[in-house]
């Protein structure tokens, strides 16, 4: 994969709750160099607590990151964009009552994505489990460079561990850097859900295994 990815990317509050407050490596700043475009909606703004919100509005104030403005849209965009609110909450609420969860995504990733499938942005990078299963059933697809006489495709979805493996595969930061950062950011869950951060450290070796020597 090229890098710096140049197809728009919606960023979600659950990720810059992960990477905002990291300090090792620069790894925050690292994400302008996996995605060219990286999006912020402004209800993902409310979802932050103030220091993610600060780290947001730095990176908007100095032009790495864009807010997106409804305003903006055309007239038929805005219906779209509406229209696609609705429908990716009522699919998120089938979903969740199929698994048993209650409200497992926050008003910002609905939102997300609701403005990613209107203009085109080809990717969310969100920790969310059930938007893959959302944008696969609505289902919720893009044309590349919003060129519509290109073959149409589903929003991708990169969760924290995706973002940590094309920091690697990209030869951005080190293995053993971004495993730093990765064990950094889930840190909150090794001190209330040990099981479950043993089986997150496991995902990432699994993931992004040690090179092995040639």
């Amino acid at each position: 994969m090229k890098l710096p990815i140049a197809e728009a990317c919606f960023i979600d509050a659950n990720i810059i709750f992960y990477i905002h407050d990291i300090k090792q490596h620069n790894f925050p700043d690292v994400i302008e160099r996996v995605y060219k475009k990286v999006m912020i909606h402004p209800e993902v703004l409310k979802e932050l607590s103030l220091s993610g919100k600060a780290f947001a509005n730095d990176k908007i104030r100095y032009g790495k990151w864009i807010l997106f403005d409804d305003s903006k849209l055309t007239t038929t965009e805005q219906r779209m964009y509406l229209n696609n609110i609705t429908d990716i909450d009522e699919k998120l609420d089938e979903i969740d009552n199929r698994r048993g969860k209650e409200e497992s995504a926050g008003t910002g990733e609905i939102y997300s994505l609701a403005a990613a499938s209107v203009i085109n942005a080809e990717y969310i990078c969100s920790n969310d489990y059930s938007i893959k299963d959302v944008i696969q059933e609505l289902p919720l697809i893009v044309y590349p460079n919003g060129d519509d006489e290109q073959e149409p495709d589903f929003i991708k979805q990169h969760r924290f561990l995706d973002l940590c493996r094309i920091i690697c595969e990209g030869n951005l930061l080190e293995r053993n850097q971004v495993f730093k950062c990765y064990k950094t950011a889930l840190r909150l869950v090794k001190l209330d859900e040990l099981d479950h951060y043993n089986e997150l450290i496991k995902q990432f070796h699994d993931t992004i295994p040690i090179p092995t020597l040639r």
